[in-house]
């Protein structure tokens, strides 16, 4: 049953991993604001909207450099873990990208404390998002939905 609807389900996988990439930022900012509060930093964050920017370059990246190391391509074989190291890899470059990138194009640069909050909680995020999407998919194949095998009834030759 799910096989017709594959592209749908790729699809939504693509719009989960966006989803964790925009997740991480506000994330990050809760955890730079406790941090200055914690007195991590001595300086105090910039507001929000100053992010938006790297957020939107976040975003374009990570369309790419997903599909880049083909995350979006059907693997019911593989195993949990190379598809999590291919996440936290993929993850990783775009992650490294936009702080390159918005280093060079703002002119105050994003503080590390933040980017490494984006990181961690971006990998956090889009790592329970796809354990949990594999396992909603076992699960349906433990009631029979999203098999791959047929019985062939009849006599005769095929």
């Amino acid at each position: 049953m799910l096989k017709r609807h594959s592209q749908l389900m790729l699809t939504l996988l693509g719009a989960a991993d966006l989803l964790a990439a925009v997740a991480a930022w506000p994330l990050a900012y809760v955890i730079r604001v406790l941090g200055n509060s914690w007195h991590w930093s001595h300086h105090a964050p910039p507001p929000f909207p100053s992010f938006l920017p790297a957020m939107g370059l976040c975003l374009v990246l990570t369309v790419l450099v997903f599909s880049r190391f083909d995350l979006y391509k059907i693997k019911r074989t593989r195993s949990l873990a190379s598809e999590t190291i291919d996440i936290a890899k993929a993850v990783l470059l775009a992650w490294s990208l936009t702080y390159v990138l918005t280093n060079f194009m703002q002119r105050i640069p994003i503080s590390r404390l933040m980017m490494g909050g984006v990181l961690a909680s971006w990998l956090a995020v889009a790592l329970t998002l796809r354990v949990t999407a594999r396992a909603v998919l076992r699960h349906l194949r433990r009631k029979g939905l999203n098999l791959r095998h047929a019985a062939i009834v009849g006599t005769g030759r095929l």
